[in-house]
């Protein structure tokens, strides 16, 4: 989740400063780190963000089925593996 936050920000970031069809590499690096820069300095927005979208959420359950499965797939494979 929080990935796709910063994902989301960089690329707000890149649709508002889009690079000509001349624009030197120089200029392009340039503006990667300008975007790094900015995102960056968005990290407590977006933090709190996370931390607002998580508390609406609540404390998850526990997935015993889930769980279970993922386990049973694991042995399955090292079974499978081990042939």
């Amino acid at each position: 989740l929080a990935t796709s936050l910063f994902i989301r920000a960089y690329a707000g970031y890149f649709a508002r400063h889009k690079p000509s069809a001349g624009t030197s590499i120089g200029a392009l690096l340039d503006n990667l780190f300008a975007g790094g820069k900015q995102v960056f300095a968005q990290t407590e927005a977006i933090e709190a963000r996370l931390d607002g979208i998580l508390a609406e959420l609540g404390t998850p359950a526990p997935a015993i089925a889930a769980n279970l499965a993922i386990v049973t797939l694991m042995a399955l494979l090292a079974l499978v593996h081990s042939l």
